[in-house]
């Protein structure tokens, strides 16, 4: 197995070790802000990384804990973030990942263990402070949020090559899903769905027609026929969407057209019948990007 070469992760701030191979004693940024809960390792003598990605944002949905926040906004030049160590504590990482598996002051490791964290009574309490508040030493006001009766948050596991930055591509489409807006006049767009795997209880999307819970854009068919509008933000793509068209009854596959031309199944996209829950799923084989697209299914 490779030495880890790199860690990186996201909660309010990126965090980034700029020093090959990672130790205690390894160089490091925490000073760019950022959005999508994210946390990934890398290596370089094979060219390869790791990671998890939120499908959500920070805001909508808290990640990350402990006080590693009072190194928010510095860079290791500025002092260590940990007495005799460079890196901050292995207490404070705010995503167990290999924490626990460097020796101090200079050992390094090939452990690839990745875990998400969050902040004490992020379960189980009716109100917890979320991660960078006041209560936690962190810059920002008190905020709470409920960790009971239930939670639920979902991650995207991603794997591939360290230059090609996979992990970052994630966090990009997720931050893209924010600038969506749906609409349809056959049909209509998806506002709410289960709150999260195996749950009864339902929750409105944000925004509309996107499920964090699967990181599907989810619509509503009418006789088996939708006609939507996909509109991305400006400077914004998505990379092979995936669409779910509920209340979809058909035990055949429909015709697809995307802008005006049919595609072709199994080519331009890959069909998918849930009968049992009526649905049927779709993964565009492209990139959407910025503009209004339209999407029609025919039975």
């Amino acid at each position: 197995m490779s030495t880890i070469a790199g860690v990186a992760w996201g909660e309010r701030y990126k965090f980034t070790s700029t020093t090959d191979p990672v130790s205690y004693q390894s160089d490091w940024t925490w000073n760019q802000l950022n959005s999508v809960p994210y946390v990934k390792l890398w290596t370089t003598a094979v060219d390869a990384t790791m990671g998890t990605v939120q499908t959500q944002t920070m805001s909508q949905q808290d990640a990350g804990g402990y006080w590693g926040i009072y190194s928010w906004r510095h860079t290791s030049a500025e002092g260590s973030a940990c007495g005799g160590a460079v890196m901050p504590c292995n207490y404070n990482w705010p995503f167990q990942s290999i924490n626990y598996n460097l020796d101090v002051p200079t050992g390094t490791t090939s452990i690839t263990r990745l875990a998400w964290g969050t902040n004490f009574g992020f379960l189980g309490q009716s109100a917890y402070y979320v991660q960078g508040s006041e209560y936690w030493g962190g810059p920002l006001p008190d905020a709470t949020a409920p960790g009971w009766p239930k939670k639920s948050y979902s991650v995207y596991v991603v794997l591939g090559t360290h230059t090609s930055d996979p992990v970052g591509a994630q966090v990009a489409e997720v931050e893209a899903v924010q600038s969506l807006v749906l609409a349809a006049t056959v049909g209509s767009v998806a506002t709410s769905g289960p709150a999260g795997v195996n749950r009864a209880d339902t929750v409105t999307y944000a925004p509309a027609g996107y499920d964090h819970v699967y990181g599907t854009l989810a619509f509503v068919a009418s006789g088996n026929a939708l006609d939507a509008t996909i509109s991305v933000g400006a400077g914004r793509t998505l990379r092979h969407p995936i669409v779910v068209v509920r209340n979809f009854a058909s035990t055949s596959y429909p015709s697809v057209r995307w802008d005006g031309v049919e595609q072709t199944i199994d080519t331009d996209y890959f069909p998918s019948l849930r009968a049992g829950a009526q649905e049927l799923w779709i993964t565009l084989n492209a990139d959407v990007g910025a503009g209004s697209h339209q999407l029609e299914i025919a039975p």
